[in-house]
This record gives C-alpha cells, sequence and structure tokens, in this order.
C-alpha cells in the first residue's frame, strides 16, 4: 500500500523486541540492560485505536523473542533460557516450563511442527516441545563459538540464522541431523531475516535490505 498510516500505538511497560499476534491478540516480549523491565505483555488489539492491556508476566532477563501455538507461548530470553507460558487466560499467564536445555542466552525464535528453531548463543538449536511440560533438545549446529546470533528465518527444508554480519544457510530437511550448508559475508550486521521459498531478505543495517 502506498499511503500507510497508524491505526494505534501500544505503550508497552518494556523496551519492545518481538512480537507476534494471534487473531485479535498481540504478545510483545522484551526488556532493557537494566533489568528493570523484561519479560511479556499481552494486549487486546480488537480496537485499532485503543488497544488494551490483557495482562503481563515478567522473565529473569530480557526477552528477545517469542512464538504462539494454540494455548501456549514460547518466549526466549538473552540469558536465561526458554520459558513456556499457558495463556489460555489473557489475564493471568502462567509459567509452564522454565528450560535451560543446551544454551542459556537465546535471541530469536521460530516454530514449524512443534518445533522450535532457536537462535542462541554460538549457532542454532532445535527443540522438540510437543509436550510443552518436557521439552527435548533434538540437535544443534554450532557455527559462531564467540558471537551471539540476532535473528532466524525459516525456509522449507532450510534455516537462516543471521549473526554478526554473516547469514548461516542450515538444511533442516531431517530434523534430527541439521546440516550447515554455507556461511555467508553479507558485509553488514545482520538484524533480521524474512524467507521464501526460493529467496531470503536480510535486514542488514546501514547496508539497508538485502
Amino acid at each position: 500500500p502506498s499511503n500507510l498510516e497508524i491505526s494505534g500505538v501500544i505503550r508497552t511497560t518494556l523496551p519492545a523486541r518481538s512480537i507476534a499476534v494471534a487473531g485479535s491478540t498481540a504478545f510483545v516480549v522484551g526488556g532493557d540492560g537494566l533489568g528493570l523491565h523484561k519479560g511479556m505483555e499481552i494486549h487486546n488489539i480488537e480496537n485499532l485505536s485503543s488497544p488494551r492491556l490483557l495482562g503481563s508476566i515478567g522473565t529473569a532477563s530480557a526477552a528477545s523473542g517469542i512464538a504462539v501455538n494454540d494455548s501456549i507461548a514460547y518466549v526466549s530470553s538473552e540469558m536465561d533460557g526458554l520459558y513456556i507460558i499457558d495463556i489460555r487466560d489473557f489475564n493471568k499467564p502462567r509459567i509452564l516450563t522454565h528450560y535451560m536445555g543446551v544454551m542459556p542466552a537465546e535471541y530469536a525464535i521460530a516454530m514449524r511442527n512443534m518445533n522450535l528453531f532457536i537462535a542462541g548463543w554460538g549457532g542454532l538449536y532445535i527443540i522438540d516441545v510437543s509436550n510443552p511440560l518436557a521439552p527435548k533438545d533434538i540437535a544443534s549446529v554450532p557455527f559462531a563459538p564467540d558471537s551471539g546470533t540476532t535473528s532466524i528465518a525459516l525456509g522449507d527444508h532450510t534455516a537462516y540464522v543471521g549473526s554478526s554480519n554473516n547469514l548461516a544457510v542450515i538444511d533442516i530437511s531431517t530434523i534430527d541431523a541439521p546440516k550447515l550448508l554455507t556461511i555467508f559475508d553479507v558485509g553488514w550486521w545482520v538484524n533480521d531475516l524474512a524467507a521464501t521459498d526460493e529467496l531470503v531478505f536480510v535486514a542488514a543495517e546501514y547496508g539497508g535490505l538485502i
């Protein structure tokens, strides 16, 4: 559309980092470096000009990624692992499981077929959450041992993970045996990614959209 306009603004109590929308509900996660405001907020956006805060829940460190499936929210945190949260009552979300797994530092998250793909410190981590009370590590692909990751996007059989100036391309056609295909130097800091069947789009800070 050529004529975009702001339909509404949500004044969150935490610095917003990531969002998921399900129907008329928005789930916002975030946090600040001081650790004063961190966690997830749930907002009713049925009336875009007057969104309403329904509920919230805190995390131990800044929340950085979120995926929502049915009545459960999956929230990754920068230094405190994965939170699996019951959201059946938007007014009173509650933590079902706090899972540290193999990598406590988690930055971005994507979901497919009850598997979470988490961009964490040093690489990609895949977790089976078919039982939200007992998540299981499936596999990991280390490729950035000295740095964190910034973003993740899924293609049909491929995961794309941003890390500093690099784009890692990972074959996930066999979920329990993912393979690193290549690491591409984008030339600019990779802030975010989006993927289609054949293309990946990179928000590359001062390099623009690549």
